[in-house]
């Protein structure tokens, strides 16, 4: 019989910080320990925070109660102090990536039409609340490594972990959203089904257009970079189509074959 996670019961990863653990609790402590994050819970301190069924893994860990998910985690018995080498803070301060637009430095806000100027605080909250989903992806992939090409698989994981960050970003910008989470026990299944269908709709798209972004501001216009700083290099697609682990190599007329197709498929939208 598999191990369940000893905080929300969704199937183990193994052993982390002390005690069995999902990823997703496991990312979740670690971020929090090392971003020393503050929660407070909205209810009585006895939230329920175990997930009820494994294919809504993702919109359940994201619903539940931050607080009282970070105190079953210090109950089970987490703790960094068990883990070799322990969590490391970033030595330096995270580097700033610069949001402003190029050439708009001289624009001025009295330039502004007057519809505009009243989103200018939103949108200021939403940079600074970007800025902190930036530096916390900086603790979460600190560990691996120099920026590097990656084959198909590799995106895969580390959009996996990158999702939860996305989705407490979205809660931070937007109150809305967050008013979806809270209003869930009175109307469970349509409030959680809504949250998911906007979630699912916005993550896909905003992957696409940060990726674009970062590639632009770092001048790579033939690679797709991750959020780790990791990337898909279009000028050598055997890379990205060949994985040693798992054996499955694919030759260069193959992968010329395959690339023509999606091309061809992508006109067709």
């Amino acid at each position: 019989m598999p191990s369940i996670c000893s905080i929300c019961h969704e199937k183990s990863s193994g052993t982390h910080y002390g005690a069995e653990a999902c990823r997703g609790c496991t990312a979740f402590f670690r971020k929090s320990v090392t971003m020393n994050m503050k929660y407070r819970c909205r209810g009585n301190n006895d939230c329920d925070i175990t997930v009820k069924n494994s294919k809504t893994a993702l919109s359940d860990n994201h619903s539940m109660c931050r607080a009282c998910r970070y105190s079953k985690c210090l109950s089970v018995g987490m703790n960094v102090s068990k883990r070799p080498g322990n969590i490391r803070k970033p030595m330096s301060t995270p580097k700033k990536i610069n949001l402003d637009q190029p050439g708009n430095s001289s624009l001025l806000l009295e330039d502004l039409p007057p519809n505009f100027k009243d989103q200018v605080p939103f949108l200021t909250k939403m940079k600074e609340n970007y800025q902190k989903l930036v530096d916390t992806r900086l603790v979460i992939h600190k560990d691996e490594g120099a920026p590097r090409a990656l084959n198909y698989m590799e995106p895969v994981e580390q959009g996996k972990k990158d999702v939860g960050l996305v989705a407490d970003w979205i809660s931070e910008c937007f109150e809305d959203f967050v008013k979806l989470q809270v209003e869930q026990k009175f109307l469970d299944n349509p409030i959680l089904l809504f949250q998911n269908i906007l979630f699912r709709n916005f993550s896909p798209k905003f992957s696409l257009l940060e990726a674009t972004f970062r590639s632009h501001i770092r001048h790579s216009p033939d690679k797709i970079t991750l959020p780790s700083g990791d990337y898909i290099d279009m000028n050598s697609l055997d890379t990205f189509f060949n994985d040693k682990e798992r054996d499955t190599q694919m030759t260069k007329e193959e992968i010329e074959r395959y690339v023509e197709n999606l091309l061809l498929l992508n006109r067709k939208f």
